[in-house]
């Protein structure tokens, strides 16, 4: 672990641009996101953060983005979910949807993993990314997701290329503070090429 000092010092030798994706970064911020935010590549965003990780010797984008934070490069409030950087940080996919089964939250992971954009995947129904056997027993788990009686179980699901991959999912219900049902969220782990 590096000193808070010596972080300063190291923060301080950083270029403005190398400041503002580490920013971006502290904020949760996928590759793209900050991409398209910074009108840059992928490629290049990925330099930057290649160059952060060995200046600021972090080794992943959990230290990377402490180092924003301790750096007071994050606001203390922002509109940012308060766990969207440990969420998009992780390596398994993240994905939330709707009482209706339609997504309304994707991780990166999760995108790369299916190779689409979170933009592409909002609103879609979870339906459309699975088998058609996977599809159907999703749907017979709806009356589950209601009842919050989820096990982990394990679905087939279709890349934008038509490849399909299994995954195990470890489901979660919610309900809104009346105890009505209001979607469900679950963390998918690619088990191997279908």
């Amino acid at each position: 672990m590096v000193a808070v000092s010596e972080m300063a010092r190291r923060i301080e030798e950083l270029t403005p641009r190398e400041r503002e994706v580490l920013a971006y970064i502290g904020r949760g911020f996928s590759l793209r996101e900050i991409a398209e935010t910074m009108h840059r590549s992928i490629k290049t965003v990925q330099t930057h953060r290649a160059s952060l990780g060995r200046k600021l010797h972090a080794s992943n984008r959990v230290e990377l983005a402490r180092a924003a934070i301790q750096a007071g490069l994050v606001p203390a409030t922002t509109d940012e979910p308060p766990y969207r950087t440990l969420v998009e940080s992780m390596t398994g996919g993240v994905a939330m949807a709707d009482a209706a089964g339609r997504i309304v939250y994707v991780n990166q992971a999760l995108c790369d993993m299916l190779d689409y954009t979170p933009a592409q995947l909002r609103g879609r129904a979870v339906a459309e990314l699975l088998t058609a056997e996977s599809a159907k027993r999703f749907q017979d788990m709806q009356d589950q997701r209601e009842r919050d009686n989820l096990q982990q179980y394990e679905i087939d699901l279709r890349r934008s290329d038509g490849r399909t991959f299994r995954a195990r999912v470890a489901p979660r219900s919610m309900f809104d503070e009346k105890g009505r049902f209001v979607g469900s969220f679950g963390i998918i782990l690619p088990i191997e090429s279908v």
